[in-house]
């Protein structure tokens, strides 16, 4: 045992070292809409079980069951959509979310009205996906983060408006309207050419990386069943108390990865300790101070839900596709938490006292099997060679901002240094940038050599601050 024991251990002190490196200057206001599609979409989703609770049930199920099914069948959807019919499909999609809508606000309550709702939440994973799609594969590390913090901080805005007693009152029927509105906007928006560099991607082997990354991914989502079954036992104090701790592990996730710069691992250490922390909790009776308590640390518990969009978005960025997107989120993922959803919606009818149960053994089996597995969390992911490219600012906000310097003063660079420079910007040495561009020591050195002389500088400093990137200098002045 003390051979894998230590290992263990030396891959913990490895990783609590690791660091992120995110930027607000990263940001582009030109991709705006690719941030907000997704976490404008999910705006919807979050207010699920207090807009869509009146509803008829079908099927015999809790309304929110067979809504979520439709939701991720919605999803599905997308599986056998080419890449050329992406934008209609977008489209026809949000189109259909747009005019359920519209009928479930205007049907009386019945089947009709639940029929409408399920036909809503249809397009509206269409929608979702396509954002998705667009969140994983076209933003940069900094934009992925504050959108997956959006989505956070907005699913707990709209339990606290919740338990607060909005859903008694028309504002729970505009601001649904108002998400889907945005959503639609913003899939309007979307232009070939910000989307055809992910279509032109060709079909790659899969990397040993995605499968650590994903299976966090999973993961989150197949426990964020159970979450969606917990909280709501306790009733409108246990909702309130969960609408806090969400809001608030938003601002936990900028105040661990923003202002502290720790890495993404350590916000999913927070995820699976306050995971099975909570869920322990909340093993008493839903009335009891204890069980606030839990749903309050199951609140925080969403800062899951921003580490796993930024986590196995920036390994898609790495190395997907579109057809390895849709074999992972459409074939891998959907399937199984449509199965699991329904079976906790069963369970949940038949033997609600068991959900607790089983979602505490559940949650501390996952927080064991992630300590165990360290060792090959550090190797295939959080200390990967190519996962400093999130210690470091995007290349491509770089590359954008090296392109339109170069055009603005005139300088022509060419497209190595180009290349060259936006390396030198993220932080690499010229031997690393050799190994990065399969070029040797000396061409670098020729590259750096034109490019200094063009842009009119005498070293790397001058450069740094050029381009406005003082931080970095006094990092490498350390």
């Amino acid at each position: 045992m003390t051979g894998p024991l230590s290992r263990i251990v030396a891959s913990i002190v490895r990783l609590w070292n690791t660091r992120d490196h995110l930027q607000l200057r990263n940001l582009r206001p030109s991709h705006l809409p690719y941030t907000l599609a997704m976490p404008m979409g999910l705006g919807i989703g979050n207010m699920m079980s207090s807009l869509f609770r009146v509803n008829a049930p079908l099927f015999g199920l809790d309304p929110k069951v067979t809504l979520y099914c439709a939701y991720l069948l919605g999803a599905c959807a997308f599986f056998p959509v080419s890449s050329k019919h992406f934008a209609p499909f977008s489209r026809i999609m949000a189109a259909l979310a747009s005019v359920a809508i519209a009928a479930w606000l205007l049907l009386p309550w019945g089947m009709s009205q639940s029929a409408a709702a399920t036909l809503c939440w249809f397009g509206l994973g269409g929608c979702v996906f396509c954002g998705t799609y667009a969140y994983m594969l076209v933003l940069n590390n900094t934009e992925r983060f504050f959108g997956a913090v959006l989505i956070v901080v907005n699913y707990g805005l709209c339990l606290l408006l919740d338990a607060a007693g909005a859903a008694a009152g028309q504002l729970w029927k505009v601001l649904p309207v108002g998400f889907l509105l945005a959503t639609v906007v913003c899939i309007a928006q979307f232009k070939p050419r910000e989307l055809d560099e992910s279509f032109a991607r060709s079909v790659r082997k899969l990397d040993r990386t995605m499968y650590p990354a994903f299976a966090l991914f999973f993961v989150f989502f197949l426990m964020d069943a159970f979450i969606s079954f917990l909280y709501v036992r306790g009733g409108q104090a246990s909702i309130l108390f969960f609408g806090l701790g969400a809001t608030l592990g938003g601002l936990l996730s900028v105040l661990v990865q923003f202002i502290f710069k720790r890495s993404i691992w350590h916000v999913w250490n927070l995820y699976f300790i306050l995971l099975a922390l909570s869920f322990a909790l909340m093993q008493v009776d839903p009335g009891a101070t204890l069980y606030l308590v839990g749903s309050f640390l199951c609140g925080l518990c969403t800062i899951g839900y921003a580490a796993s969009f930024y986590t196995f978005g920036g390994v898609m960025r790495k190395y997907g596709s579109y057809v390895v997107f849709k074999k992972y989120m459409c074939g891998a993922c959907l399937p199984p938490l449509i199965i699991t959803f329904v079976l906790t919606g069963i369970l949940n009818a038949h033997s609600p006292d068991f959900i607790p149960r089983v979602s505490l053994a559940i949650a501390c089996a996952f927080l064991v099997l992630y300590i165990l597995f360290s060792p090959l969390f550090q190797k295939h992911l959080f200390t990967a060679g190519w996962f400093d490219d999130y210690r470091k600012p995007d290349m491509t906000a770089l590359a954008a901002q090296i392109e339109q310097t170069d055009q603005t003063g005139l300088y022509r660079l060419t497209s190595r240094e180009k290349e060259v420079c936006s390396l030198l910007l993220a932080g690499y040495s010229r031997k690393q940038i050799g190994i990065e561009l399969h070029i040797s020591y000396a061409t670098v050195g020729f590259h750096c050599t034109s490019l200094y002389k063009k842009l009119q500088i005498n070293s790397l400093s001058e450069l740094f601050a050029m381009f406005g990137y003082q931080e970095i200098v006094a990092d490498r002045q350390l």
